[in-house]
Order: C-alpha cells, then sequence, then structure tokens
C-alpha cells in the first residue's frame, strides 16, 4: 500500500464514510458535529446531527442541500455516478441522492441501515441492525470477542426502490454485521466489533 495524501474535512465533522467518483470528487456522510454526549442525546430525541458532504479539488467542499438525517451513516455510489445512496440510520431511510444538487429523488423504509455494497444481483446490499438497544450496547462492551447481535440484510433496487429481505442471522460465529460484500460465489460479512469476519453461500446468485 502506498500513502497517496488526504483530504481533510470540515470543522465539527464525524465522518463515517465515503464514496469517489471517477472525476476525483468525494462524497462523504457527516454522522455527527462532534459526537459527544449532547448531541448523542439529541440524536435520540429524533433531531437531525448530520448531512452529505461533497469535495472537489478545484473548489473544495461543499454541503449537500437538503440531505440533513438523523446520524448519516453507510453511503455508496450509482453506476452511473448520478446519484448515492445514504443510510440515514436513526431516521429509519435510505435516501437515494442527486450527486450535483443533494435532492432526494426517492426513499426507502430501511430501519438502522449501517453500510452498503453493491450485490451479486445487481441490488444494493444494506446491512441493518435488528436487536434490542440493550443488546446492541453491550456489543460495545468487550471490542475483542464478537457479539451475536442480530442483523438483516435489506436488498434494494436501485430504480425502483422496493426491498426485500434477502438474509438474517443472530448469535454464532458473528453477529452485529456491519457490510456485506460478495465475492466468487460467496458473500463476505465483516462486523463493527471482534475477532473475525464471516461468510456464506452467495444468496444473491441463481441457483
Amino acid at each position: 500500500l502506498a500513502w497517496r495524501g488526504c483530504v481533510p474535512a470540515g470543522p465539527e465533522t464525524y465522518v463515517n464514510d465515503v464514496v469517489g467518483l471517477s472525476n476525483g470528487d468525494l462524497i462523504y456522510t457527516r454522522m455527527f458535529h462532534d459526537g459527544g454526549t449532547l448531541e448523542q442525546l439529541l440524536s435520540a430525541a429524533g433531531k437531525n446531527t448530520g448531512d452529505l458532504w461533497r469535495w472537489n479539488r478545484e473548489t473544495g467542499l461543499r454541503l449537500l442541500p437538503g440531505t440533513e438525517a438523523n446520524q448519516p451513516n453507510g453511503i455508496e455510489i450509482a453506476t452511473d455516478e448520478r446519484h448515492v445512496f445514504a443510510n440515514m440510520y436513526f431516521t429509519q431511510e435510505l435516501w437515494k441522492v442527486d450527486v450535483d444538487t443533494g435532492e432526494v429523488v426517492a426513499t426507502a423504509p430501511v430501519a438502522n441501515a449501517d453500510n452498503s455494497a453493491w450485490g451479486s444481483d445487481g441490488r444494493l446490499w444494506v446491512v441493518t441492525h435488528q436487536d434490542s438497544v440493550p443488546n446492541m450496547l453491550s456489543c460495545f462492551d468487550v471490542q475483542e470477542e464478537p457479539c451475536g447481535a442480530r442483523f438483516e440484510i435489506i436488498a434494494v433496487h436501485p430504480e425502483t426502490m422496493a426491498i426485500e429481505s434477502v438474509f438474517v442471522h443472530r448469535g454464532a460465529p458473528m453477529g452485529a454485521a456491519t457490510i456485506a460484500v460478495p465475492q466468487a460465489g460467496r458473500v463476505y460479512i465483516g462486523s463493527f466489533t471482534g475477532d473475525r469476519m464471516i461468510s456464506v453461500p452467495d444468496f444473491g446468485r441463481a441457483p
């Protein structure tokens, strides 16, 4: 790996995820301003905590207006680069956003969505957390051990925004997933805690 430099985010920015465009621009989710106790409480009360930003080498950073939400989390870009799909974790929605204007052109009811990747079936695979708040919080107590919290993978059609549950798991050998990526006939699933990742046969491929 070779270090190629970095793009500093703006002030009061707790970045969660980022995507790149073929022209070199970046779009990222600002999950929080600072992620402190007050902001966490405001989030729990339903207040917006972040938004989407775009960076260009010549013009620098700019906010994509109209993208304010409660804990913007994972982000993925469409193959034609006209839209990004942003997981608004506590807003309980997936947003399809115009990369130039920030207009939210469509939404899907996807709750507690963490990160996304393009599936082998051509749909967006969104990993969601579907366990109780105490069980999810317990995952942070011991970072070295796997957490068995229930998760669900939701497949979203990029045009119609129709959703379908394609995989659900809870318990050993790993729960609390954050991302699911297909590769060579299997789906590799990572977590935000613990000492492992897991894989399963690719459920997106036709039998």
